[in-house]
């Protein structure tokens, strides 16, 4: 028996996923719920939302560290200590890095825990030359730090620890009436302790923290790297929604693209018909999955970050519980309008992942921006994208300007990095323009989603653009003005639309696979790793999979309802004025129409699997019906498809 090396590929694969990769997700996900209630590496040169509190000393930053120094005054021996934080904190992780000046020659102490009676838990890592207790690492108790009263909780000795710097990290746990407290030093536990509540002693139950030095001798101490994260773990959101955003093009408003308005127009976005067979696959199999599918139909060729008030009011009316939110899976541009929503703040969002989506721009968007031409392999934007310049070119000066009125998107998309390659001097360089993704900074600061990206490779994809002189008559129409396109340089690590490296994240879950720009979202393979990272388990359930289109004949009728036959019979009715056939073979189309206006506009599309397009219209005169045949080669451009 034969067996099919592909499907031994995808099992391989999907098997890593499951093993490999699942975990790493886990372990994010619980690393997310640890917030982080404090953060300062004093890197700023300031000591901004400090407390100091003294005593012949003095704090001050100096080189991105928190120095504190203090003499004693006579015989007195006090504390010089600085505050931050709530004095409602309880239950969290406090992390900190000092550093003597020289080997063990002070006591190295931050405090937790801080109320506001000036209590706080002390945590003392003595220097070596303290005559009674050297080398050891001390927990106390005091009631106030402004006296030197307190007692020893506990305390270790440590004389494998001579040197100058050190991170002390201290995890404090309220347990019914009692606080456990785990001291850690460079990552070693040496400190366990349960302050338990008894009728002559009372643990200390919140606070904030700090930094202390001990005035007995001269002490001067360095703090860096201060860390505070909360140890309670939020219950884990109810999730059983995911909106759905497809990429540029996908989108459909019959009066808005057809009549080149950009406002003021009727009706909803919904799917375009020529989209159905890239995301129809992925909604069938997440609504399998036990997951409710929330599409965001969006006009695509406005900005990006302008969608994001829309998506708000999307959400804002699914009307979620307390604890419940949703998740994002966004396609190609899909992935930079949840981008940019996620931008604006929004905690409602639990997961989010992108699919082939250009985080640093696609060089596709150039020969658009600035010669208004469409190289996009994508066939749903090469349809949607070339119908805009049909349509409303007419009564503009050239493609270029018609792009740029129309869908100033194109210019969101532009490359964030180098990609004009000069034919003469061989140099790269990359363009100074308004760009969204410029200045966009993901993952947000603050409160962030669970984060992942899908990203194809082993597809030629276009990686720089050679370019030379326009010609003058491309000059004076504006045409090109950072450089003719000359030749293309591709390379394989990308999904034929976008390069592997823009459609990655540093810093959060990148997924990889060996698919195409559309197979991202219409393979087992693309679909599945979407599923399993949503989850976080392996899909169980069977998923539906689709095929990319390679080729379409797209007739759009307006104002009209039509028909359409294709040559083995089948009969497919207009949605929101359109019929596409998808992977068309080649033959005689009968299409039956019944106009809804004294005048009608018939148009017709051929796009073909070597890259060959046409637009063709017609005008119909009167209301009566009639049946037409279009004729279609699949290999070849048919000049007159109307019969």
């Amino acid at each position: 028996m034969r067996i099919n090396k592909n499907l031994i590929s995808i099992i391989l694969s999907l098997s890593l996923i499951n093993y490999l990769l699942l975990p790493r997700l886990i372990a994010r996900q619980a690393d997310a719920q640890n917030s982080v209630l404090l953060s300062d590496n004093f890197d700023d040169g300031d000591s901004d939302g400090w407390e100091e509190h003294t005593f012949n000393g003095d704090w001050f930053v100096n080189n991105g560290e928190y120095w504190g120094t203090a003499s004693p005054s006579g015989t007195i021996s006090k504390n010089s200590y600085t505050v931050r934080g709530d004095t409602s904190w309880k239950n969290y992780s406090y992390s900190v890095k000092v550093r003597s000046e020289e080997e063990d020659d002070a006591d190295k102490i931050i405090f937790f825990y801080f109320n506001k009676d000036r209590a706080a838990y002390e945590v003392n890592l003595r220097s070596q030359y303290n005559s009674s207790h050297g080398n050891d690492i001390v927990l106390f108790k005091s009631p106030n730090l402004d006296s030197t009263a307190g007692s020893i909780l506990s305390q270790k000795s440590i004389y494998n620890y001579p040197k100058t710097d050190y991170t002390i990290k201290v995890e404090a746990r309220n347990i019914g009436e009692d606080v456990q407290i785990k001291i850690y030093v460079d990552s070693k536990l040496l400190i366990e302790y349960t302050d338990k509540k008894t009728e002559s002693n009372t643990p200390i139950y919140n606070g904030a923290v700090g930094l202390l030095v001990w005035t007995q001798t001269p002490h001067t101490t360095a703090f860096d790297d201060v860390l505070v994260k909360s140890l309670d773990t939020p219950p884990t959101p109810h999730v059983e929604k995911v909106i759905l955003a497809p990429g540029m093009g996908a989108s459909w408003n019959t009066e808005a693209i057809l009549n080149c308005k950009l406002d003021g127009y009727q009706g909803d976005w919904t799917m375009a018909p020529f989209a159905e067979d890239i995301y129809n696959p992925l909604i069938s199999s997440l609504q399998d999955n036990g997951f409710q599918v929330i599409p965001f139909y969006y006009d695509w060729r406005k900005r990006i970050p302008s969608h994001s008030t829309n998506i708000s009011n999307l959400i804002t009316n699914l009307n979620l519980g307390e604890n419940e939110k949703v998740d994002f899976v966004g396609h190609s541009m899909g992935g930079l309008v949840g981008r940019a929503y996620l931008e604006s703040g929004s905690d409602k969002i639990y997961k989010y992942i992108s699919a082939g989506s250009p985080h640093q721009g696609t060089a596709l968007a150039y020969p658009a921006w600035y010669g208004g031409e469409i190289w996009n392999n994508s066939l749903v934007t090469k349809i949607a994208a070339t119908l805009l310049i049909k349509r409303c070119g007419i009564n503009r000066k050239n493609d270029m300007e018609t792009l740029r009125e129309i869908a100033p998107s194109f210019q969101d998309l532009l490359p964030t990095y180098p990609f004009l390659k000069d034919t003469k001097t061989g140099i790269l360089k990359s363009i100074d323009t308004n760009q969204w993704l410029k200045g966009s900074i993901f993952p947000p600061t603050g409160t962030a989603p669970i984060i992942a990206t899908l990203s194809g490779n082993g597809f030629d994809t276009l990686e720089n653009i050679r370019t030379k002189e326009p010609s003058k008559k491309e000059k004076k129409f504006g045409l090109w003005e950072e450089g003719k396109p000359a030749g293309k340089e591709t390379t394989t690590n990308g999904d034929g639309t976008v390069l592997s490296k823009s459609a990655k994240i540093e810093g959060v879950t990148n997924f990889e696979i060996n698919q195409n720009h559309g197979g991202l979202v219409t393979s087992q393979e693309g679909i599945s790793t979407i599923i399993s990272f949503l989850k976080g388990e392996p899909s169980a359930t069977s998923l539906t999979v689709g095929e990319e289109p390679k080729s379409a004949l797209v007739m759009i009728a307006y104002p009209s309802t039509f028909v359409s036959i294709d040559p083995q019979g089948k009969i497919k009715r207009d949605k929101h004025n359109v019929v596409a056939q998808i992977n068309p073979k080649s033959g005689k189309y009968k299409v039956g129409f019944l106009p809804l206006a004294d005048e009608s506009t018939l148009l017709i599309g051929q796009f073909l699997k070597n890259g060959d397009y046409s637009w063709k219209e017609y005008k119909i005169k009167g209301r009566l019906p009639f049946a037409k045949t279009i004729k279609f080669d699949e290999n070849t451009l048919t000049e007159n498809p109307l019969q």
